[in-house]
């Protein structure tokens, strides 16, 4: 079977799924290989292909207004993509392209830690409240332009995780985040 053909079956078997009448929500879902995943296109929240490049206006938020556990210290809400509005703008976590523990160009940090080694050039041990609503008052709500692609990974914690091993947290699903490439400067 070649390779079109296959990628088709799939997406067919995809769409099958995605529009199947309520009472067949006890069947079981199609399958999918992970390999199958490279010969299809998956779409994100920005609403393009996963790893295309593209200028986003976003604004920073505090992942914290938010109320739910496990979420980073700041996200991006996506405004604009490539200069065409959002009807819903996504809230998403994002990172540096090709530095792991680094701030993101255009002076984005993800973590409160990042922020205030952009801020001072130091180091924290910790950080209370108090330091954390200083370096927060020029940050959060900063508006940026840069360029970004979605990225996604599986996370959480397995279905079949024995009862005594499962500690809290989300549960096992698909999620994306935001690569930020370079600050636009145009």
């Amino acid at each position: 079977m070649n390779s079109a053909i296959a990628a088709s079956s799939v997406l067919i078997a995809v769409i099958a799924y995605a529009v199947a009448p309520a009472q067949d929500a006890a069947k079981a879902p199609p399958t999918i290989h992970a390999r199958d995943l490279n010969r299809l296109t998956v779409t994100g929240e920005l609403g393009v292909p996963l790893g295309t490049v593209v200028e986003v206006e976003a604004v920073v938020v505090a992942g914290a207004a938010f109320g739910a556990k496990g979420l980073p210290d700041y996200m991006l809400r996506v405004e604009k993509v490539d200069g065409a509005a959002l009807k819903t703008p996504p809230v998403m976590p994002f990172g540096p392209f090709l530095g792991v523990g680094e701030a993101a160009p255009g002076g984005l940090a993800s973590s409160h830690f990042q922020l205030y080694r952009l801020k001072t050039g130091r180091e924290a041990r910790s950080l209370d409240q108090e330091q954390i609503a200083e370096l927060e008052k020029d940050y959060v709500g900063r508006r940026v332009n840069v360029l970004v692609y979605e990225s996604g990974r599986f996370v959480g914690i397995p279905q079949n995780l024995p009862e005594r091993l499962i500690p809290a947290g989300p549960r096992f699903h698909f999620s994306t985040s935001l690569v930020v490439v370079a600050e636009n400067k145009e």
